[in-house]
């Protein structure tokens, strides 16, 4: 591809060309002009010599300025293709290269939505939330919370804001320390853990669809949080000592995911 100092040649170049084609143009006039005096006026002929040569003159100005003119329009048409040929070429070197940079900054909203994920306010979408878990079944639910974080408080009173809109039954919240939740834990601990008396036939991963089979308190529920957080899977776990129908939900450090 030409370089910058390239098309600036091409525009002085055709500038000068363009010069030259005036410069014809007007030679071709006056030799229409000389023309028109030799063979329409009196003028100058009582000069011999002019009366004489006066139509040859004219002719070879006219002869030359056209030519001349044909030249100069030839090669500012190729300087002028030259130069728009470039600025096309340029034009789409600027296009893909604001194609790239929306690529790069698409990139770069794509790490930063991760990074908020990971490292920012854990934040329900409690539109979503309401419509996983759906009209049925309802149950009572008791949440567990690092005492220690203010963004795992945040994310229990969320929970147990939307199930009580959801008409589930709150039973009780208690901030528990982040050492006592992670002791407590079965493996590597997630966002968010449910408990339930019985996981019997419940997928320990689950998608968010609001049409999940069977639509047991574990699936709704764990369903309803994967999707409202945004997050793969939610932890389940069995205690046989918590009564039928009931969940509790153990909202983990992010420090400690």
């Amino acid at each position: 591809m030409a370089s910058e100092s390239d098309l600036n040649s091409l525009i002085s170049s055709g500038y000068w060309w363009e010069l030259f084609e005036y410069i014809s143009l007007a030679a071709v006039l006056i030799g229409v002009a000389v023309q028109s005096i030799h063979e329409f006026t009196r003028w100058f002929k009582h000069i011999p010599w002019w009366d004489r040569n006066g139509r040859r003159v004219s002719a070879f100005i006219l002869i030359a300025a056209s030519a001349a003119v044909l030249v100069t329009t030839i090669k500012v048409t190729s300087i002028n293709d030259l130069a728009i040929a470039f600025l096309g070429d340029k034009e789409a070197d600027s296009r893909l290269r604001a194609a790239n940079l929306e690529k790069q900054a698409a990139e770069l909203r794509s790490r930063a939505a991760i990074l908020e994920r990971t490292l920012g306010p854990r934040r329900l979408d409690g539109d979503v939330f309401l419509r996983i878990l759906g009209n049925d079944p309802k149950g009572e639910f008791e949440i567990l919370y690092a005492a220690e974080e203010q963004d795992a408080r945040l994310l229990a009173l969320s929970l147990r804001v939307l199930l009580v809109k959801a008409g589930w039954k709150f039973i009780d919240e208690r901030p528990v320390s982040s050492a006592e939740l992670l002791q407590s834990a079965v493996g590597f601990p997630m966002n968010v853990e449910v408990v339930v008396k019985n996981l019997d036939g419940d997928p320990i991963f689950l998608p968010p669809d609001k049409n999940t089979e069977p639509r047991t308190l574990y699936a709704v529920l764990s369903g309803a949080i994967i999707a409202a957080l945004g997050m793969t899977r939610v932890e389940g776990r069995e205690d046989a000592s918590l009564p039928e129908g009931r969940a509790r939900i153990i909202v983990f450090p992010r420090s400690g995911m």
